[in-house]
């Protein structure tokens, strides 16, 4: 359960990208500051993709260790920590993972940052609902797209022996598709969220923040 406020915490810190700078004044004094607008931008992407992710994690662990307290205290139970255990699981989750399935999973991850960073920068209202419904809707769209009606979309079908390793495995040709979409995607949604950085002295939509009629 820890695990899954931490993903959502994560995923909420990529579509706050503007949060600190959506209001005139402050994105006035940012835009004023001696740098570029690429470095500007960068900086951004690297706080809430680094910073705000370092603060989640050390919540986690913060929040971890005052439940021992408070359970060792009051309870009189043995200091038992989460943080081994989630980590523990989180590398015996990859442990199975091949070469193919590590790249798909490497490209999906970048795939799902560039969207919510394009979110963040694009929407200045609700930037993690409406990414995150994209993001539950493109696994819709793709089965719907690539997969006859009635069968399932089965990209991996592997065969572990005793101690968790892939021995055999099959790579449905669609997981290499996918992999260059990711990249094409990836690539679009940094490129259009940093031109949409670049024209923020034109915001006039509380919505959005992209003026439709800039030329």
């Amino acid at each position: 359960m820890g695990s899954f406020f931490i993903v959502i915490g994560v995923l909420a810190s990529f579509s706050s990208i503007m949060s600190e700078v959506n209001k005139k004044r402050e994105r006035t004094a940012f835009l004023m500051l001696p740098a570029s607008n690429l470095e500007k931008f960068l900086s951004l992407v690297c706080y809430v993709t680094v910073v705000w992710v370092a603060c989640l994690v050390l919540a986690f662990v913060v929040g971890d260790s005052l439940r021992m307290a408070v359970r060792a205290l009051f309870f009189g139970d043995e200091w038992v920590s989460a943080v081994p255990l989630w980590c523990s699981l989180l590398w015996h989750g990859l442990e199975p993972f091949g070469p193919a399935q590590t790249v798909f999973a490497a490209l999906m991850l970048v795939w799902i940052h560039s969207l919510y960073i394009l979110g963040g920068t694009w929407l200045r209202k609700y930037s993690f609902i409406v990414s995150s419904l994209v993001l539950v809707a493109v696994p819709f769209i793709v089965q719907y797209v690539c997969v006859p009606r009635g069968e399932h979309l089965n990209l991996f079908v592997t065969q572990l022996d005793d101690e968790g390793y892939i021995v055999t495995g099959y790579v449905n040709p669609l997981v290499y598709v996918l992999d260059v979409l990711s990249v094409v995607f990836a690539v679009f949604n940094y490129w259009a969220s940093y031109r949409i950085f670049k024209g923020f002295q034109l915001i006039t939509n509380k919505w959005t923040n992209y003026d439709i009629l800039k030329r």
